[in-house]
């Protein structure tokens, strides 16, 4: 058994190996400091480090103890932002000067001459090889609600996966229920025992008002829809300005 040389009149809060002094007895170190006491720990070498409970701070020893935290994240309220007057139109002029309010500058500004990215998901109706019969006019997700705004433009995009066509031309409609009223359809054609991932993709103005998305499937022969797999998407996106 290898036995352990603890060293001679330890201080309260030394660690030896994976053991720290109590006062009373060597107990085992489960913290990862060098030490641990309110008081500055004496006789540390380099790369020895304290804890201090009464504080909550941590230091290192490197010809004296210099403060450090381990593993903190700060929040980005606490980072500096510098604010930004870019001549390029597409990127944002931002006045905050950090990172958080910056963000939210950013997302706020709906009259901005840049993209916003995906504002809106949605949610698919589960289907693992669902049969859909010939002509049978069929949701393929639920209505996705969303307000598109004054001023900016917006893409729906959408994907599934559909396969065990003879010759299918498979018309994938949007329907909108509200007073956006967006409607459009598209048209894929695939052949027999093929597998293909057909998107529908529209391009429209905000109106301001309350909507709802959904996309429909009409098949012109009966076909298997998959719509968990990861090629599956249904959502909106802003890409910058009506025009």
């Amino acid at each position: 058994m290898t036995s352990v040389d603890y060293p001679n009149s330890p201080t309260v809060g030394q660690f030896h190996s994976h053991w720290m002094w109590n006062g009373t007895a060597w107990m085992i170190n489960k913290t990862g400091f060098s030490f641990v006491t309110d008081t500055a720990p004496i006789r540390a070498v380099t790369g020895q480090t304290w804890y201090q409970p009464s504080t909550g701070a941590s230091y290192v020893w490197n010809s004296g103890w210099v403060a450090f935290q381990p593993n903190s994240l700060r929040n980005a309220s606490e980072i500096s932002f510098a604010p930004t007057t870019p001549s390029d139109p597409y990127v944002p002029q931002i006045a905050a000067t950090n990172v958080q309010n910056a963000t939210a500058e950013v997302a706020a500004d709906i009259s901005a001459n840049y993209s916003l990215g995906i504002v809106a998901v949605g949610t698919m109706i589960i289907m693992a090889d669902g049969r859909i019969a010939a002509s049978a006019n069929t949701p393929l997700t639920h209505p996705l609600y969303f307000t598109p705004l004054v001023g900016r433009r917006y893409r729906l995009k959408f994907r599934c996966r559909v396969a065990y066509p003879t010759v299918a031309a498979c018309s994938i409609y949007l329907r909108t229920y509200g007073d956006n009223n967006l409607a459009g359809a598209d048209t894929h054609t695939f052949l027999q025992s093929a597998h293909s991932s057909p998107e529908f993709e529209q391009v429209f103005d905000g109106t301001g008002t309350p909507s709802s998305y959904q996309i429909n499937i009409i098949p012109n022969n009966a076909i298997g829809v998959y719509t968990e797999q990861p090629v599956s998407f249904f959502n909106i996106q802003d890409i910058g300005p009506a025009r």
